[in-house]
């Protein structure tokens, strides 16, 4: 599964974590989540994962059987 992300990485900004540590977190949440699934070209969903303590929340969308695109991702206040 092939996972893309788009600009979430600017609402990191003082946060302490990296894009690329998020973006892995979320790709293997994505990975882990649709192993085996159907997934319908077009379709959204939201997701959560957490990362040195800090929740991430993200939008993705299906490309097509082996692609998702993270549109956007962004920390959740508590």
């Amino acid at each position: 599964m092939q996972v893309t992300f788009g600009h979430g990485a600017r609402h990191l900004a003082g946060r302490g974590l990296s894009a690329a540590e998020v973006q892995a977190a979320i790709a293997e949440a994505i990975r882990s989540s649709v192993q085996g699934a159907h997934l319908s070209l077009g379709a959204a969903f939201w997701g959560r994962v957490t990362v040195k303590g800090q929740v991430i929340e993200y939008r993705a969308y299906v490309l097509d059987v082996s692609h998702v695109n993270v549109g956007t991702y962004y920390p959740v206040e508590p």
